[in-house]
């Protein structure tokens, strides 16, 4: 009999740039846009990596410990970027990105919006349902969702479907990466989801519930989440 085949470890080191506000907010300057981006690194090559990554940030500290590129001279912000560049070449380690304009995320809060109103006032029944007006997302939460959800597919093509990743990012909201956890493991959840709806019926004077089940299908073989944020 053949033993239990051991998760693949990789780690997903990823950080944003750019806008991250809620969907309700328009575009402050035309064309914003925010973006979350990140590298894969297999867990046999970590070590490596890790080491060689440290050694080219090293040279460009400015503070301790610290890399801020837009403290560095034009010139040193090109070469900073090639040497980096050139080691994700030379590892062949797989890059991702997610973006989103601004204006689009919020268009598309406010069209939402306007569906179900429309649906509301196209009621007949007389029926009072419970619930309030769909909240605005937040930008940075569903960049992160797309972006993990790219590494993901990545991995799922190749036919690696039993993982174990570590996600690396900066420092965020305690809110905020309690959402990120969520957003991740909503990726692989496969069981029904159910939803309880209640409303009130003012002829019998009755609280009327029911149930909304939405199926789901099995992604992965297994998949452990380990969420890190940098303090």
């Amino acid at each position: 009999m053949g033993g239990i085949a051991a998760p693949q470890f990789i780690v997903f080191a990823c950080d944003e740039s750019g806008a991250k506000g809620y969907a309700d907010r328009d575009e402050q300057s035309p064309g914003e846009v925010g973006v979350f981006a990140g590298i894969m690194v297999p867990g046999e090559l970590l070590a490596g990596a890790q080491s060689q990554f440290d050694a080219i940030a090293k040279k460009y500290e400015t503070s301790a410990g610290k890399v801020h590129i837009t403290d560095l001279a034009p010139e040193q912000q090109g070469q900073l970027r090639k040497e980096f560049f050139d080691l994700i070449e030379q590892l062949r380690l797989p890059c991702f990105f997610e973006a989103t304009y601004v204006a689009g995320f919020h268009a598309y809060f406010l069209r939402v919006q306007a569906m179900i109103e429309e649906a509301r006032a196209q009621r007949r029944s007389s029926l009072k349902l419970s619930g309030n007006a769909p909240q605005p997302e937040s930008l940075h939460e569903q960049l992160f969702f797309g972006l993990y959800s790219k590494l993901l597919a990545f991995c799922m093509e190749r036919g690696r479907t039993l993982l174990h990743i570590e996600v690396r990012t900066d420092q965020v909201d305690k809110s905020i990466f309690k959402n990120f956890q969520e957003l991740a493991k909503s990726l692989l959840n496969y069981g029904a989801t159910i939803q309880t709806v209640t409303g009130f019926d003012p002829v019998s004077k009755k609280v009327i519930k029911g149930t909304v089940a939405t199926g789901q299908h099995r992604l992965l073989n297994s998949c452990r989440l380990q969420l890190l944020s940098s303090t």
